[in-house]
């Protein structure tokens, strides 16, 4: 069982090897532990993957993509692209929701080398993944959201987002990324944000 002091916490204690039978929810106890101590793990692996961002992440600006609102005039549906995403009665960046994204929300993600690769061999075949940029579970960032690097301006489309659990919980978010250009995607680079030029 659980060891517990006399303020009520609960300490991580080890199973011993018992010839008696356990009924189920006592196994349990023993070799996970009580509520509290499984909402104490979750915690420091939370706590230690908010003090890995502070430390290695990088300051950029999340600009969440509207998904609701006044519907821009030039959108077209069947191309899922906007004819003039900078017309000035109704700017919507191409995100065909008049003002295309929410206010810019700052927040820290981990870009890892660009040349580290990661080689894993599954049933003897050889694979080379590069990690991708991840930052904490929250606040959850969507596909097609854009970031904005503060320290060069650069900006990026959110292709994909995965979301890390342990045991059903959501721990860190993984994100795959495309650069915009300002020639070809100049509509991306005209979104006003504040402190950004």
């Amino acid at each position: 069982m659980a060891d517990t002091s006399e303020g009520g916490d609960t300490f991580l204690h080890h199973p011993t090897t018992s010839d008696k039978p356990i009924d189920v929810s006592t196994l349990l106890d023993v070799n996970i532990g009580d509520k509290a101590e499984i909402e104490y793990y979750f915690d420091e692996m939370r706590r230690r993957q908010v003090s890995i961002v502070l430390l290695q992440g990088e300051d950029v600006l999340l600009l969440p993509r509207l998904k609701v609102g006044t519907r821009c005039p030039f959108w077209r549906s069947e191309e899922e692209q906007c004819s003039s995403p900078l017309d000035s009665r109704a700017k919507c960046y191409n995100t065909g929701w008049v003002g295309g994204y929410h206010t810019a929300i700052t927040i820290k993600i981990v870009f890892p080398p660009a040349n580290r690769t990661s080689v894993v061999y599954e049933e003897g075949v050889r694979k080379e993944y590069k990690p991708r940029p991840w930052t904490i579970h929250t606040p959850q960032i969507h596909e097609r959201d854009l970031l904005i690097q503060r320290s060069s301006g650069l900006r990026y489309e959110v292709l994909d987002v995965s979301q890390i659990t342990f045991r059903g919980l959501p721990m860190h978010q993984e994100i795959e990324l495309r650069r915009l250009t300002p020639d070809k995607e100049s509509f991306a680079y005209q979104v006003p944000v504040i402190g950004v030029t």
